[in-house]
């Protein structure tokens, strides 16, 4: 392939297209927002096969939009080709998130996009009636949101400056995961780093992550399946001295490791390509210089919200996973037959939200410990951690309470979901299980009943983003 930016579907090859196909369902868009996805997202490729060329790896990008919303870093089906793929969707979810945690949106405007945001994800999962739901509940309020009324009075672009640099840290960290499967030695280092200040910092931190789940009385079934998991929450539960060897054996066992390679990796490139960021950021030990202005009002600006875009993105990320385990585990009930309508508290994934958090405050350490000087530090704690609170009050929370309230509050389902169900398949159950499934396979070969299934969530997305399509821009 000649060009790394690949502007087509059809420019791939055929075994990439039909994996991009059948794990993503596509959502309309029309082609004024083509052309200006192409103009934002031409840097950040440019800039990927830059990066990448220096580790003698030749990298493509495509950018799509569909209902997945997350971005993909694909190795596996052809010698020597790696392949960025990039959801223009997310950029939109987390502009949008954006909007409402930095221009003091009210409630009632958290809760409207949350049920959009709940919406696509049931869809997703095959729970149509109660993605119809939270549809009709977005149509019916969007109108009396006050984000864009909100913005306009702070005459600010925050959200804007902060979702380049959020989607531009997505796109990195992606290409670092093909530099690990490519050439894997040469980010030794850094894994080596990561493996050290891990463990230092589970170990020092116990009585914090202590408290990132809450309370587990009792294991989940699919967790004996994994011992280290079964015996991380058993620990947890009994607040056990050896917990932070645990939790370091559970984030290696899935995974979670490298994803916090990739998250330094793509937070120190993003500090030398200051063209992707609109200025520039520098490790303390390297430059004392944070800006092009002498004003150093205007340094510890850009180094903050260097800070927040990066930290923020990660928050954002930490909702989307668990809101999706969320409606993963259930239909994973619905398999065994073990579902169970307790609705005394809200249910999530706890491992899942513990390794997210881990992995928000081991970067924000990270960030605050490498570009931060000791004078700036209160200035840029206080910043965060008042985000911090704010976004699980106007995101998370308002998110994963709609969807448990959907998918285990039988009062909403006897009175509002189980009627929804007029035009809709008998078969959504069915729909239920082989999206699930091919969620955690991350893609299938076509069949009958997944082109049933596409079509189906199409439709509905297509209307969904029609709907809306005049009210998201940036």
């Amino acid at each position: 392939m000649s060009d790394h930016y690949v502007r087509s579907m059809d420019d791939l090859p055929k075994e990439i297209q039909q994996y991009i196909e059948s794990s993503r369902f596509s959502v309309f868009i029309d082609e004024d927002q083509k052309k200006l996805a192409n103009f934002v997202y031409k840097l950040a490729a440019d800039k990927c096969r830059e990066i990448a060329q220096k580790f003698e790896i030749n990298c493509s990008f495509i950018k799509v939009y569909s209902d997945s919303c997350k971005s993909e870093a694909i190795t596996d089906f052809s010698e020597g080709f790696s392949l960025i793929v990039h959801d223009q969707f997310l950029g939109q979810v987390f502009n949008m998130f954006n909007r409402i945690l930095f221009y003091d949106c009210d409630s009632n405007t958290s809760m409207t996009y949350a049920h959009k945001f709940s919406s696509f994800n049931l869809c997703r999962f095959g729970y149509l009636r109660e993605a119809i739901f939270c549809a009709e509940y977005y149509r019916d309020n969007r109108h009396s949101m006050d984000l864009y009324k909100k913005q306009t009075e702070s005459g600010m672009i925050t959200h804007a400056i902060v979702t380049r640099i959020q989607e531009n840290f997505i796109i990195l960290h992606e290409l670092c995961h093909i530099i690990k499967r490519r050439k894997p030695g040469k980010i030794l280092d850094k894994e080596n780093y990561v493996r050290s200040s891990l463990r230092d910092y589970l170990n020092h931190n116990k009585t914090f992550f202590l408290s990132c789940m809450g309370e587990n009385k009792s294991v989940k079934d699919s967790y004996r399946k994994s011992s280290v998991r079964f015996k991380f929450i058993d620990a947890y539960n009994q607040k056990s001295d050896d917990l932070a060897d645990l939790a370091f054996s559970m984030i290696e066992e899935v995974g979670y490791l490298e994803e916090l390679v990739c998250d330094l990796f793509s937070v120190d490139e993003l500090s030398n390509h200051p063209d992707l960021l609109g200025f520039h950021v520098h490790k303390i030990e390297n430059d004392l210089t944070f800006s092009s202005s002498d004003d150093d009002s205007s340094e510890i600006s850009s180094k903050i919200t260097f800070f927040i875009g990066i930290v923020t993105a990660l928050l954002h990320l930490r909702t989307m996973q668990t809101v999706q385990s969320t409606i993963n585990s259930h239909a994973d009930m619905l398999i065994n037959f073990n579902i169970e309508h307790d609705f005394n508290s809200i249910k999530f994934d706890p491992v899942v939200y513990f390794l997210n958090n881990i992995r928000v405050h081991f970067v924000k350490e990270y960030i605050f410990n490498n570009f931060f000087h000791e004078s700036e530090r209160s200035m840029a704690f206080e910043s965060m951690f008042s985000l911090m609170d704010d976004h699980t009050d106007k995101i998370f929370s308002p998110s994963t309470t709609i969807v448990n309230n959907m998918l285990y509050n039988d009062k909403i389902i006897s009175e509002y979901i189980e009627g929804l169900d007029e035009d809709l398949p008998d078969d959504d159950v069915e729909a239920r299980l082989v999206v699930s499934a091919l969620w955690q396979l991350g893609g299938s070969q076509s069949s009958d009943d997944l082109k049933k299934i596409n079509a189906i969530q199409r439709e509905f997305m297509d209307a969904f983003s029609r709907l809306d399509q005049d009210k998201e821009s940036d």
